[in-house]
């Protein structure tokens, strides 16, 4: 893939998404609306533009960067269906409109998350299996990397630790903080900038380059989380679609209430200029294109804490 600015990739994401959405889940009956429902709602895309921005940068494949930002957008609804409902966070709003479980029912919205976990496999294998591949460990190995970033051991995880760290009680501990924020959410972005790059083959087996993508990853899945704690935490209905303070009324471990508002700006700040020294790392090094996507983004989270 050339080098493509980034707002002609979310253009080629959300036409690609749509349409492939739509024709995936054609079926009439409510679980197929209820799916769509959410699948088709908007919402800002990060994970998607994540894999088609490194894979751009990186000079990989853009059919490939398209199925693995939907497989990946997918599991993301699936675990934001899942979120709203009653026994975790119990929101009534997402995305500025009612939750999904809100609009057709626990019962249904359950099964609706349910079907877009199993649904984003085989999505993201019949996809690829129409694609001219002849290097299919590198395509397992991309895969294994969303399942982990996505089970037990990454999002899943994160959750569980989150749901039995909530408390209005007990103190909130940085480090436990950073570790629920790492999983919860930050393994599936990382999970996003790796197989991006994993799009390039000639990327997977450069160990010193895989290291920086991995910490690229990790440092820009917490700097969002901690974004969106700043967020939850300071800004209206209007411009989070979730109810506002929400985390601190369940007494959420945000890392704002942990070290603070000021810190917490800073730790962003910090995290991004390591992104940044990152990114200009990996394109001196195999001479990608300076001006790349990747930046675009860091420049976009840059925005978004100056307008907290």
């Amino acid at each position: 893939m050339e080098n493509i600015n980034l707002d002609e990739l979310r253009g080629a994401f959300q036409q690609y998404y749509d349409r492939e959405m739509n024709l995936f889940f054609s079926g009439s009956e409510e679980i197929f609306k209820s799916v769509l429902y959410s699948t088709l709602d908007g919402g800002k895309r990060i994970r998607p533009l994540l894999v088609l921005s490194m894979s751009s940068m990186c000079k990989g494949s853009l059919e490939e960067s398209l199925i693995i930002g939907s497989c990946i957008e997918m599991i993301h609804t699936f675990s934001l269906i899942h979120d709203d409902l009653p026994a975790m966070d119990d929101d009534d709003y997402r995305r500025n409109k009612l939750s999904n479980h809100k609009k057709f029912g626990e019962a249904t919205a359950i099964l609706a998350g349910d079907a877009l976990l199993n649904e984003s496999i085989r999505f993201f294998l019949l996809k690829m299996s129409e694609l001219p591949l002849n290097d299919f460990n590198r395509i397992h190995r991309i895969l294994i990397h969303i399942l982990d970033s996505s089970g037990i051991r990454g999002m899943m995880l994160g959750q569980a630790l989150d749901i039995a760290k909530t408390s209005l009680e007990d103190k909130a501990l940085e480090d436990e903080v950073i570790n629920i924020h790492q999983k919860k959410t930050g393994k599936l972005i990382q999970a996003s900038i790796i197989s991006g790059a994993f799009t390039n083959s000639h990327l997977m087996d450069e160990m010193g380059t895989y290291f920086d993508i991995v910490k690229l990853g990790r440092d820009l899945g917490l700097c969002f989380q901690i974004m969106d704690d700043l967020y939850g935490e300071l800004a209206s209905f209007n411009k989070t679609g979730k109810t506002p303070k929400k985390d601190n009324m369940l007494g959420k471990m945000t890392y704002p209430r942990a070290v603070g508002l000021d810190r917490s700006k800073k730790k962003v700040e910090q995290l991004l200029s390591n992104a940044e020294n990152i990114i200009d790392k990996i394109v001196q090094k195999h001479k990608f294109d300076k001006n790349n996507a990747m930046l675009n983004i860091v420049e976009i989270f840059h925005q978004r804490l100056d307008s907290i």
